[in-house]
């Protein structure tokens, strides 16, 4: 029987100092490391996009959510005022002039004083609810399998709007026939990741595009199930907000 024994010297694998750093033993032989081509062509590849990104003008940021910010929207009327979700249930009301907040509410139920004042609420349902604005009950109402993280009316159409679920899909309904949806979009599928978050028409209301946790934003055609395009990014895409107005046919 052998019996074979590693002996080691403490000297060698601990620090003197707490403050020190820590030794790490790697082993360089390329026989153990039959990925590392492709991992140092990743790095690169993340460094140059990274380094893109940072290389246009910044022109501020505004800080204050302590979660991710998961939704954005805009008034076209009041157009220096941007709107923010976050995942704390924190929405804020920005001005972009200073890059100060303007308004703040948190909380699932809240109140807002204006020409008149309205209370808002949310509900975690999995439902889709169409109000009419001179009614307190609601009009329809379309149950999802999934949860529905965002909508987006077509601003050409505006019977026709479309939702960002939780199972790798976007659905376009008519407001008039909530049955069944018109148009299925889906193509957002990785191993792990199944989830789009967000979902806007370009002006003509002719495409849309949609941003999920597989990295990618994808152009699509609005009234078939047709892909247009691909844009990869590094991080996973909450939201998507066009300038108004935007064409997305170029």
């Amino acid at each position: 029987m052998k019996v074979k024994v590693i002996s080691r010297s403490t000297e060698e694998f601990t620090r003197e100092r707490s403050q020190d750093l820590q030794k790490v033993f790697r082993n360089y032989d390329p026989k153990l490391r039959t990925h590392e081509k492709a991992v140092e062509y990743t790095r690169a590849l993340n460094a140059a996009k990274l380094e893109k990104i940072f290389a246009r003008p910044f022109i501020g940021a505004m800080d204050g959510h302590i979660d991710a910010v998961s939704c954005m929207a805009k008034n076209p009327n009041h157009l220096k005022g941007i709107f923010s979700g976050s995942m704390d249930g924190d929405i804020r009301l920005w001005d972009i002039a200073t890059r100060a907040v303007d308004h703040q509410w948190d909380g699932p139920l809240f109140a807002t004083a204006g020409s008149q004042v309205d209370i808002w609420d949310h509900n975690s349902d999995r439902s889709i609810t169409l109000y009419d604005l001179r009614m307190s009950s609601p009009v329809r109402k379309l149950i999802m399998r999934t949860k529905t993280n965002a909508i987006c009316w077509n601003p050409m159409e505006p019977m026709n709007f479309t939702a960002a679920n939780e199972d790798c899909s976007c659905y376009s309904y008519d407001t008039r026939k909530l049955d069944e949806a018109k148009v299925v979009h889906k193509d957002h599928v990785s191993a792990v990741c199944v989830t789009v978050f967000c979902v806007r028409y370009s002006c003509d209301g002719s495409y849309l595009i949609s941003g999920s946790d597989d990295t990618n934003l994808r152009l699509w055609k609005a009234k078939s199930s047709e892909q247009m395009g691909v844009k990869s990014h590094l991080m996973y895409i909450n939201t998507v907000l066009l300038p108004h107005p935007v064409s997305l046919r170029d």
